[in-house]
């Protein structure tokens, strides 16, 4: 018991001190976006877990650029890690683009689509790694930046930046900006059909492929955002341990999970920032902390169960109740029918009478 409270003291004490703070900050940042990304995306009506391969290589390249221009006749870091941000960006983009093409214009599935760009992107960053490490060593300055391509706490435990800064703002203003897009705009109304009743909007004639591919658009440029976070709050990189934490696919479950609803996800980004601080806080060596890792997503599989079971009995409950309004509906027409039927009996009897009196 005594062995129980002090684990949880230590939790309590670790999670709110400065470092961790920033920790959580940084963790809620990227997932926010990451989270914004994914809302966007499911309205297309595309399950886009390519996201996640945006991240990771919007992370990469933003990173690769800013070490680069940092060296480059020392180049003011803030004005570094805005032009390395730009290029990142761009490749996002291009990344979504392209991915977009397969899935929305030549009809390829979106979740193979989605796992091969993802595969081509953590392997591609591996290979930019590689080449800059490489340049790196070159230049003999191999003992001034270690190469640790990780997110681990060495790489956030940070006094947040200028840059930082500015990204944090990005995230907590992204949801609104979401909510705004989907609620006040023709485009995210569009999107909403799209997601809702395309069939409907192609009756009308209306070409839902634009549509889609300016909503993917758009979840690939927060996604790429959420990469240039990641990049601008590490500090180091390694390609033995460059594992990113699958942003990308958590903010997806994020979604679904919430049934599509801006603001509950965000609620859950909350709740998994803070989970994904807890391992970084308190693991006192890497098998502790991969292990609180592992829990974080069997908690993520745990809320997809929850929002399965949920869907079921709702699905359940609305063709029960659709069941007894076609029985309403049917027993109505028979009363109706029945009624009628008996109007003409009345009828035809009037009119009998009528001609027995005139006879």
């Amino acid at each position: 018991m005594a062995e129980t409270i002090g684990f949880m003291q230590s939790i309590v004490g670790g999670i709110f001190s400065l470092g961790n703070l920033s920790l959580f900050a940084t963790f809620l940042t990227i997932i926010l976006l990451s989270v914004s990304a994914a809302f966007i995306s499911k309205r297309t009506g595309v399950f886009n877990i390519a996201i996640d391969g945006i991240i990771v290589l919007v992370y990469t390249v933003t990173y690769v650029f800013m070490a680069y221009f940092k060296q480059l006749n020392g180049l003011h870091s803030l004005a570094g890690n805005f032009g390395a941000s730009i290029i990142g960006i761009v490749t996002g983009l291009l990344i979504t683009v392209l991915s977009s093409y397969f899935i929305v214009k030549l009809k390829y599935n979106d979740v193979f689509t989605g796992l091969i760009f993802n595969i081509f992107a953590r392997n591609l960053s591996v290979f930019i790694f590689a080449i800059w490490g490489g340049v790196l060593s070159r230049q003999a300055a191999a003992a001034s930046t270690q190469m640790l391509a990780d997110t681990t706490a060495a790489s956030f435990l940070q006094t947040i930046s200028e840059t930082f800064n500015v990204m944090i703002l990005i995230a907590l203003v992204m949801p609104f900006i979401c909510y705004v897009i989907m609620n006040k705009t023709h485009l995210g109304l569009s999107l909403r059909a799209t997601e809702e009743n395309p069939v409907a909007l192609i009756g009308a004639g209306i070409e839902i492929n634009q549509i889609k591919i300016k909503g993917l658009a758009i979840a690939g440029g927060i996604a790429s955002l959420a990469g240039v976070a990641l990049a601008v709050s590490t500090t180091n990189i390694t390609i033995k341990a460059f594992e990113p934490k699958g942003f990308g696919y958590v903010a997806l479950v994020l979604v679904f999970a919430a049934g599509g609803r801006l603001w509950k996800s965000c609620g859950y980004a909350i709740l998994f920032s803070l989970l994904f601080t807890i391992p970084q806080a308190v693991g006192k060596n890497m098998t502790q902390i991969f292990l609180l890792q592992t829990l974080i997503y069997i908690a993520a599989m745990i809320l997809m169960l929850i929002h399965g079971i949920k869907s079921k009995r709702r699905f359940k409950k609305k063709v029960n109740n659709q069941i007894k309004e076609n029985e309403l509906n049917v027993i109505h027409e028979s009363a109706e029918r029945k009624k009628k039927m008996q109007q003409e009996q009345k009828k035809i009897k009037k009119e009998e009478t009528r001609k027995k009196s005139t006879e």
